[in-house]
């Protein structure tokens, strides 16, 4: 493996040097840093594309789509949302070697930081969750629909973009490489739906131990200002109407 593809690697990431970007995300100790890193990394990722103009050989398409399975299915098992975050980050941005083809470098920079931008308000809500629990974890605070309903919506709709659901990037982006792949690597295609499986039921086991039943804390706990919710909803309006706009190029 030559020197670009090398640090492609590092940027877009394949196992194992998704380590070195899980390990700075978990040194980070401010929600602020963690949110510039999300958006920068990826990006900086599909700049290298731009700039070495590197083919991607198949076989590394097929490493792409096993690394963001191997993510995908370690996402199920985390309760912490902070470990949830990272873990799709690095398997939405995995499959960015195979949603490339075919796509435009525009569209391709489009849809990563369509990717970035439900991960970033999930950041920001699991500082939320921290400062009134002292932790993000689901089921230790469970039933947060009944007590924080304001956070509790934003969190479904960020769940909801992560993992790919239609209107947000990640859906188009999803099925446009799945109808690319099933023409030319039809395992490629399966790979592809794997993940987005693993995604969504990672996603709904999230939300089952945070949003659902009865609230577990006695204590009253505040929930996010009317400003505050209009704030972290934007990321995710300008995500609802990135995705339409991508819709557009199906």
């Amino acid at each position: 493996m030559n020197v670009e593809l090398l640090l492609l690697s590092l940027f877009l990431p394949l196992f194992p040097f998704s380590a070195i970007f899980s390990f700075v995300f978990k040194k980070l100790s401010s929600p602020g840093l963690s949110v510039l890193l999300l958006f920068a990394w990826p990006q900086i990722g599909l700049g290298l594309v731009d700039i070495t103009q590197q083919a991607l050989p198949s076989w590394l398409i097929g490493w792409a789509v096993i690394t963001a399975i191997l993510y995908a299915w370690r996402a199920l098992v985390f309760r912490d949302l902070m470990m949830w975050v990272l873990f799709m980050a690095i398997s939405s941005w995995a499959l960015l070697w195979a949603i490339a083809q075919g796509q435009s470098a525009v569209s391709l920079k489009l849809y990563a930081l369509g990717f970035s931008l439900s991960l970033v308000v999930m950041v920001l809500l699991a500082a939320q969750l921290q400062k009134r629990f002292q932790a993000a974890y689901a089921g230790l605070s469970t039933g947060i629909a009944e007590t924080l309903p304001r956070l509790s919506w934003l969190l479904v709709a960020a769940v909801l973009g992560v993992v790919a659901t239609p209107v947000f990037p990640g859906f188009f982006a999803m099925l446009s490489s799945v109808l690319v792949q099933v023409e030319t690597m039809p395992w490629i295609a399966v790979g592809l739906m794997l993940v987005w499986f693993f995604w969504s039921w990672s996603g709904m086991r999230l939300l089952q131990g945070l949003v659902t039943g009865p609230a577990a804390q006695q204590h009253q706990v505040e929930d996010l200002s009317y400003v505050t919710a209009v704030m972290f909803g934007i990321p995710l309006l300008v995500n609802v109407a990135l995705g339409l706009y991508m819709a557009g190029g199906l």
